[in-house]
């Protein structure tokens, strides 16, 4: 019989993420990208616009913990951040780690992508060493034009490194 090879045996199949599990650009270097520019590259590979990621998948997971965080004073909805179309120097201090917040939509995004690192792509671990990292985050978007054409020329994707927001 030339079948008495085959080992039929099921396999292990490892967990399997909800969303594509994107690789961060940068990671661990001082070019690592930021949170939100892995939040829009992730909403591009599923083929989605920003907000449609955020309100169909990220917010009704957050909601729930939304609610523990009612007493926090400097509280935005998650509606307010993620559904509104334009990016605010306040979406981006949520986002990228400024607000009691932001270690919930980390955790929302990793267990939606299965990873266990996107706590990097934020200012959080800065929390930790001082007092307040409000001020060292810049009220508008900024970005490299240079940066941006050399990725372009070179082919590599092009995202918003985390330095660039403070």
């Amino acid at each position: 019989m030339p079948y008495d090879s085959w080992n039929l045996t099921i396999s292990f199949l490892p967990k399997r993420s909800h969303l594509y599990p994107l690789q961060p650009i940068g990671l661990g270097t001082p070019d690592t990208e930021s949170l939100s520019s892995y939040l829009q590259r992730l909403a591009q590979q599923h083929c989605l616009r920003p907000w449609q990621l955020y309100t169909y998948e990220l917010v009704p997971l957050i909601q729930h913990e939304e609610y523990l965080l009612q007493k926090d004073t400097k509280k935005t909805s998650i509606k307010q951040i993620f559904l509104t179309n334009k990016t605010t120097s306040s979406n981006l201090s949520v986002i990228n780690g400024l607000q009691s917040i932001t270690p919930v939509i980390v955790s929302a995004i990793e267990q939606l992508t299965s990873r266990q690192d996107l706590c990097s792509l934020t200012l959080v671990s800065w929390l930790k060493i001082l007092d307040s990292v409000e001020p060292l985050l810049k009220h508008s978007c900024a970005w490299c034009p240079y940066c941006y054409q050399v990725w372009r020329e070179q082919g590599e994707v092009i995202y918003i490194p985390l330095l660039w927001l403070i």
